[in-house]
């Protein structure tokens, strides 16, 4: 999630309270199949994160999942504690400890901890998302004027992809790696954490989504999809099956850099491109949602097949089989 965005993250509890409502589900009679439009949703929100995170990790190699036991057994879950007395933060306190206790690794228990550790460290805000100016030219000189020391979500993803790279670091130092990369890689595949048309990344553009007064932000990165009715498990299923072995070879490739400029593209063409004419709150519905729901499964899948080729490349068998994450194929063909 983008700062800015808090409604999944208020003080108030906004986000215990919808977790825990039974949402009313409308179906909207799309070819796309049964979607249905009812808060609370989650596009980049927990939800998505998690699904994104589970469906890496079963694209993880027998040696990494073998690396990530180990280093989960040697650490521990005391330097990762987040701001618990907020109540809409406490469930990634509770995942947290479920992280280390459980006896199966479950990468989908860590998919929010970085939006929790941003309460406590503000200063990885600017980490979660990378402004490109949609006006201009989408390119890499784009990304270097965007972020020039790397303060940014690309830069950030290359240094934790060192980081647990390094054999010889803590493997406390090397989990932290672990949980920064599993979802910042999902945060460069939401469109609007990539992209801004002089409004931040859509926070500043107001819309009316099925009747709720919204930031353009806040649909993509909470009320695009609606899952109340479908939960983790299913929705990980549906998108995990929809990945062929041709799109797994041709996603497992490029940089940060690479994929920031495909969601910045697809904020321009969709996010934004789709958006109807109009004083604000611009009002969206079914048409919006139609054009802007498949890009978000598609970004998802996406995230899972790369989140996986950079643990499979970044924890190898021993020393000498660690590889730039940035360069050539993963061992062994498909990912």
């Amino acid at each position: 999630m983008r700062p800015g965005l808090l409604l999944l993250y208020a003080p108030s509890g906004v986000f215990v309270l919808a977790w825990a409502m039974r949402p009313r589900l409308r179906p909207l009679g799309l070819a796309l199949g049964l979607l249905l439009v009812a808060p609370p949703a989650w596009a980049w929100g927990p939800l998505a994160h998690k699904v994104i995170a589970r469906m890496a990790q079963d694209r993880l190699s027998p040696a990494a999942l073998a690396v990530l036991q180990q280093l989960r057994a040697q650490g521990s879950a005391a330097p990762f504690r987040v701001h618990e007395r907020d109540p809409a933060y406490r469930f990634i306190g509770r995942d947290l400890d479920r992280f280390f206790r459980t006896e199966r690794l479950d990468l989908g228990l860590v998919g929010s901890w970085a939006d929790g550790w941003r309460g406590r460290q503000p200063a990885t805000a600017a980490w979660h998302f990378v402004d490109l100016p949609v006006e201009g030219p989408l390119d890499l000189a784009a990304v270097r004027r965007a972020c020039p020391h790397g303060d940014c979500v690309c830069g950030q993803v290359r240094v934790w992809a060192d980081v647990l790279a390094r054999r010889d670091r803590p493997a406390n130092e090397r989990l932290r790696a672990l949980f920064f990369l599993v979802h910042l890689v999902g945060d460069l595949h939401q469109p609007l954490h990539c992209a801004t048309r002089q409004d931040k990344g859509g926070n500043r553009t107001r819309v009316d989504f099925f009747g709720r007064d919204l930031s353009l932000h806040e649909v993509w990165d909470s009320d695009l999809l609606e899952h109340g009715h479908a939960g983790a498990l299913r929705l990980q299923r549906r998108l995990e099956a929809g990945i062929t072995a041709r799109d797994a070879y041709a996603w497992a490739r490029g940089t940060p850099e690479d994929w920031a400029l495909e969601s910045a593209v697809l904020a321009r063409e969709v996010a934004y491109g789709a958006l109807p004419g109009g004083p604000t709150p611009l009002r969206l519905g079914r048409d919006y949602q139609a054009r802007a729901l498949p890009v978000a499964w598609g970004q998802m899948q996406k995230a899972a097949v790369r989140l996986a080729w950079i643990l499979n490349r970044c924890l190898p068998r021993s020393r000498d089989q660690a590889a730039d994450p940035w360069s050539g194929r993963p061992e062994g063909g498909l990912p």
